[in-house]
């Protein structure tokens, strides 16, 4: 894929590794079930992890990838592209921190079945909403790139590309074989929750 595209969906990325790292590091450290802490086991989790994080982000960036597809020439990288791209970012960033915060919250009500209150609470959508913020500003000079955008063709071929790819992982990494064959709590802390959501979601229809 062109570079432009790359550089384009590298702070999209570094963000969702960041707080997948960092939400996971939680999810350890207050897991109440016995993990194995063994380096076999440590490297396995950190493979699953950093897999089923990276199909969730592929899906997860196509209507991003269809906006600099469909954005003509030359409004690439000008100021309103680089305002939209700092709105779709604060929304993707938005939507992790709502997605971890929510899993913690459930896993912490499940850990206590006589208070069990599972609910998007005022708290989780204001850190999201907060956090989201802080992290646009943060990155909003990285969200678009002094490189000149491919022409439309070639952009119309690397984007459908992506998307055919992305949708290619996405099917074929079946979450109910990732597995480290360790331990199910490690399998279950590592696989990345929204990538799980999604494939459950199809998996309903």
């Amino acid at each position: 894929m062109n570079i432009y595209f790359i550089r384009r969906l590298l702070p999209f990325y570094a963000v969702d590794i960041l707080l997948e790292t960092f939400f996971t590091a939680y999810e350890i450290y207050s897991c109440p079930f016995p993990l194995d802490y063994s380096f076999e086991a440590a490297i396995k989790s950190l493979g699953i992890t950093i897999m089923t994080t990276t199909a969730s982000f592929l899906i997860l960036t196509i209507p991003y990838v269809i906006y600099i597809l469909l954005l003509p020439f030359r409004y690439q990288n000008t100021k309103a592209d680089k305002w939209i791209t700092t709105m779709i970012f604060g929304l993707f960033c938005c939507s992790i921190f709502i997605e971890e915060l929510s899993v913690i919250n459930t896993n912490k009500e499940l850990s206590n079945l006589s208070q069990l209150q599972i609910s998007l609470t005022l708290p989780i959508i204001t850190v999201a909403i907060i956090g989201s913020t802080i992290l646009s500003v943060l990155f909003q000079d990285e969200l678009t790139t002094s490189r000149p955008a491919p022409r439309y063709k070639n952009r119309i071929f690397q984007g459908a590309m992506y998307i055919l790819i992305s949708l290619m992982i996405f099917h074929n990494l079946g979450h109910q074989n990732i597995s480290t064959g360790i331990n199910e709590n490690n399998d279950m802390i590592a696989r990345e929750d929204t990538y799980v959501l999604i494939k459950n979601t199809i998996a309903s229809f």
